[in-house]
């Protein structure tokens, strides 16, 4: 009577190792560029955190935290070509992370008076004060 009936529960969806590279990349650019965007936007809008990030000791000190955070989007980037699903996850693991310890360092209170401005970290109960000396 013609060609037998083939039941869904048989058929099997053929492996698609490229959809995973695709839907990781597509989630990558999703998560850096809000990112990118956030962290800037409120760098440069925010004076608190403007100073908190650009005075003179905190740049070279906190400069490792966007830097570390680029060098890992970019290894996260080609870690998805890879066979290696550990280093991928951990990758992702360590951008979220760098994303919270961007916003650990972004909470530090500035206090602004005639003579001085005081930098504080209010988790860690650390100050430095940035007066004009006199």
């Amino acid at each position: 009577m013609g060609e037998p009936v083939r039941h869904l529960a048989n058929v099997r969806p053929r492996p698609r190792p490229w959809l995973g590279r695709e839907v990781g990349h597509a989630a990558l650019i999703l998560t850096t560029v809000p990112l990118a965007l956030v962290s800037g936007w409120t760098a440069l809008t925010e004076l608190a955190v403007a100073v908190g990030w650009f005075a003179r000791p905190n740049l070279v000190l906190l400069a490792p935290v966007p830097v570390v955070t680029a060098v890992v989007v970019l290894a996260l980037w080609r870690s998805l070509w890879s066979a290696s699903e550990m280093l991928t996850f951990r990758l992702a693991a360590l951008l979220y992370l760098l994303g919270f310890a961007g916003l650990v360092v972004s909470q530090e209170v500035v206090t602004f008076s005639d003579t001085e401005a005081k930098i504080c970290v209010p988790s860690f109960r650390l100050c430095s004060n940035m007066g004009s000396g006199a």
